[in-house]
């Protein structure tokens, strides 16, 4: 099928055209509404926008967050995806990448805390026992590995925001399955 309105090809059962917007009747005709302005489907209940762009706003939040350098400011990098997540009623498009997104930052900042402390046990396993703070400096290989890791997570990310702007659904390997579990989405 072609959207009448674009000329974009459009899948079996998909109910909105993925390059203009337009919403697309059972015979394939551009429903008037849509032209009109006046039919909701296809936006998101967070201020009436696009559902693609609420997607796209719900992994930027995080990343923007997490590049302000300071430097515990990633741990609330995913306050942005949770409020897209709790604040959408009614697109489940917008909840799906806003889960996804929770997950993937959760998991980011899981990794670098984790490596930090491990290095440190290798490091100096005793200023750990005496202060448990101490984790949070040091480098060593784990830390390194950390972020190359982090480093795939964000190329993912970046995937996951063009896909989620060109309105299409996309799991991040591992992320996409654990947020669908964790937040029991189909």
């Amino acid at each position: 099928m072609f959207c009448k309105k674009c000329g974009n090809q459009i899948k079996d059962g998909q109910q909105i055209c993925g390059k203009c917007g337009a919403s697309v009747t059972e015979n394939n005709q551009v429903n008037t509404n849509q032209v009109n302005n006046t039919d909701t489907s296809g936006l998101s209940s967070i201020g009436n926008m696009k559902e693609n762009v609420a997607a796209l706003l719900a992994y930027l939040s995080a990343t923007i967050i997490s590049f302000i350098p300071v430097s515990s400011i990633i741990y609330f990098a995913i306050l942005g995806p949770i409020l897209f997540y709790v604040l959408e009623k009614k697109s489940k498009f917008v909840k799906k990448h806003a889960a996804q997104a929770i997950v993937l930052y959760v998991s980011i900042i899981f990794l670098l805390v984790s490596s930090a402390f491990l290095n440190s046990l290798i490091v100096n396993p005793q200023n750990v026992l005496n202060n448990p703070y101490s984790y949070l400096s040091g480098y060593s290989i784990i830390a390194f590995i950390a972020r190359v890791i982090s480093l795939i997570f964000a190329i993912f990310s970046i995937i996951a925001m063009v896909k989620a702007y060109k309105h299409e659904y996309y799991s991040i390997p591992l992320v996409g399955k654990l947020a669908e579990n964790i937040f029991k989405q189909k």
